[in-house]
């Protein structure tokens, strides 16, 4: 990715974060043309009932109630794993929703068969598709909140993956893919996921790829799209 993206990243995330603009400026900056310096870990304190720890291009930033910063502070953040906040947590009824690896490109994805592709948007085919994937599945792709996206069709017209997008801040197009179970490894997927992705940038967003990180055929995927792993972000839901 050149500097401008990973400019608009940065940005974008400030603003989810809640943080001002120049908040996660490159490391060790504070404004541009300033002298590196080392990069202190951003604390943000909120009334939500989760820990949030994003790590994005030198930067962390600890979300959370001020209970759970203060007992974070002895802790590097490597040593902020999804088990030590967890145990931080412990008197709080800790839950892990998960933790995931943020990767991005600004590069259209040049695929054989993208010329040739046939998609279609009718919620029929959506429905007989998602009938055909672990509910599991579909969740985690985050379908439901998908505000474009697309069916892919074999050659006999049957929906085989779905793909597409959630648009993030004006700026962050949140990519969901899922393949129907019995369609899986026959390249379904990763096609789908090219169109999704050369769509984002036709619009002028940045795309964005989060899968867990036990997820590895999700990770290898995004790798031979072109995605480059910049960040990660490990949420633990608490009571108050």
């Amino acid at each position: 990715m050149d500097a401008n993206t990973e400019a608009i990243i940065r940005l974008a995330w400030a603003r989810m974060l809640d943080l001002s603009d120049d908040a996660l400026l490159p490391a060790g900056l504070s404004s541009p043309g300033e002298i590196d310096r080392p990069v202190a870990r951003i604390e943000r304190v909120n009334d939500r009932s989760a820990i949030s720890l994003v790590r994005l291009l030198g930067h962390s930033v600890l979300s959370g109630p001020e209970w759970a910063l203060a007992a974070a502070r002895t802790f590097d953040d490597d040593a902020l794993t999804p088990h030590r906040l967890l145990t931080l947590a412990v008197d709080h009824g800790p839950r892990l929703l998960g933790e995931a690896a943020l990767a991005y490109t600004d590069r259209y994805v040049d695929h054989p068969d993208l010329e040739g592709a046939r998609v279609t948007d009718d919620p029929q085919a959506v429905a007989d598709l998602l009938a055909r994937c672990p509910a599991d599945d579909a969740g985690e792709a985050g379908v439901e909140q998908l505000t474009d996206r697309w069916v892919l069709l074999d050659s006999a017209d049957l929906p085989v993956a779905l793909a597409g997008f959630q648009v993030w801040g004006d700026i962050i197009a949140h990519l969901g893919v899922i393949t129907a179970l019995d369609d899986r490894r026959r390249g379904y997927g990763g096609l789908a996921a090219a169109l999704a992705t050369n769509e984002a940038l036709d619009a002028g967003l940045i795309p964005q790829w989060r899968a867990r990180i036990d997820n590895r055929s999700s990770l290898a995927l995004a790798a031979v799209l072109g995605f480059e792993r910049v960040g990660s972000q490990t949420t633990v839901l608490v009571n108050p």
